[in-house]
């Protein structure tokens, strides 16, 4: 494998990393400010995991998010990977910053 390539998948898996880290923060936080209630009542019967509201697709995410995590993530965003990799590379080579 070429050394370009090589480095381009260390910084791709740096960047993702990192992306976890940003990603559990946010669902910590949402937690701590939505006072738990992450889930409407259908999605806690069907056995939904909050924390899967984080992960997957965005319209699974607000078909069972509560209307607290609705407006959380209206004020705060949902961390995407697309997101952070533009923030993140922005931060890396420009100086900008990444925050949760």
């Amino acid at each position: 494998m070429s050394v370009t390539v090589t480095a381009a998948l260390a910084s791709w898996r740096a960047m993702r990393d990192e992306f976890e880290l940003y990603r559990e923060a946010a669902y910590t936080r949402a937690v701590a400010d939505c006072r738990g209630v992450l889930l409407t009542p259908a999605a806690v019967a069907a056995g939904i995991s909050a924390y899967s509201l984080f992960i997957g697709p965005e319209a699974r995410a607000l078909r069972w998010a509560s209307e607290e995590l609705r407006e959380w993530w209206a004020e705060h965003g949902r961390p995407t990977v697309a997101e952070f990799e533009a923030a993140w590379h922005d931060d890396r080579y420009y100086g900008a910053e990444v925050t949760v």
